[in-house]
């Protein structure tokens, strides 16, 4: 027996010691089954479900009786959190209802109604992850009737995934994201909270780097109650712009000999450039003659 939309109640023979079935619900005038075949029966109330098995033109009879409630009206699922894990997904959600069942869908055009099924999902647990997932995609948990799936179905709101891209140059990390999730924006960098931006933004610059150094990054999406969180992506911050040629200084030093330094640009963590005077051994010159102009 499976408890079904609220008012009916499916019940499945499965006994074979007998020729002939009928099922009675509560009070009401038995109705002849089929073994090992779903029927459905209105109960709209608190009742029993009784089965008696006879046999062809006998009077032996056996009779089998299970309590039934109908189960509470259902409530559509919410989708709490999507989250990017390389080429899996993970789904998080508020509790299921043990008294219905659950699908995880992603848009598709071609599919009827909009969405194909992807996975079931299972009651009793809070999150569920996808292996190979569509991606990118838009998501949403599907509640329907374990007898009747096609007379009640109740979707959660839709969940888009969220895609990012990093890459480094000139001394600072370019963040650049694709989604169709509305909402604000959030930015972390190593599991800390870097920025906040509005909706609509579809990139941000990390100027806050230094040279050499690797940095992971995630990008989250927060509609409402809602998230979706985009896959961890992450770059080594290099520069790609080279330093201007030294700088070459001559002078004369009190005894009469040539002194060369060269001045050079050094790169120093975060992008920025510094001079640094180098001194080379001075270069003597024979002194002038004098007497000779």
């Amino acid at each position: 027996m499976a408890v079904c939309t609220p008012g009916l109640v499916q019940v499945i023979i499965t006994d074979t010691n007998y020729d002939q079935y009928t099922v009675q619900i509560g009070s009401g005038t038995p109705v002849s089954a089929v073994r090992n075949t779903p029927a459905t029966y209105p109960a709209a109330n608190p009742a029993t479900v009784t089965v008696t098995g006879r046999y062809t033109g006998a009077a032996c009879v056996a009779a089998s009786t299970q309590n039934f409630t109908p189960k509470s009206a259902p409530q559509a699922p919410i989708l709490q959190r999507l989250t990017v894990q390389g080429s899996s997904l993970e789904a998080q959600f508020a509790a299921l209802s043990a008294e219905y069942q659950y699908s995880l869908q992603v848009a598709d055009a071609a599919a009827m109604g909009g969405y194909r099924t992807v996975a079931a999902v299972p009651v009793g647990t809070t999150s569920f992850m996808l292996p190979n997932a569509p991606l990118p995609g838009c998501y949403r948990l599907l509640l329907q009737d374990i007898c009747q799936p096609a007379s009640v179905a109740l979707p959660s709101q839709s969940v888009c995934t969220l895609a990012l891209a990093v890459t480094s140059g000139n001394g600072r990390n370019q963040l650049s994201w694709v989604t169709s999730q509305p909402g604000s924006f959030s930015i972390s960098r190593n599991g800390s909270v870097l920025a906040q931006l509005p909706p609509g933004t579809t990139q941000y610059q990390d100027t806050a780097v230094v040279c050499g150094t690797s940095y992971s990054y995630r990008v989250a999406a927060a509609t409402g109650g809602t998230i979706s969180v985009s896959n961890e992506a992450g770059a080594t911050t290099v520069s790609n712009v080279a330093p201007p040629a030294p700088r070459l200084l001559a002078s004369f030093n009190l005894r009469n000999q040539v002194e060369l330094t060269a001045r050079c640009l050094v790169l120093l963590p975060g992008g920025s450039l510094a001079t640094r005077a180098m001194a080379p051994p001075s270069a003597a010159v024979a002194p002038v003659p004098s007497g000779i102009h």
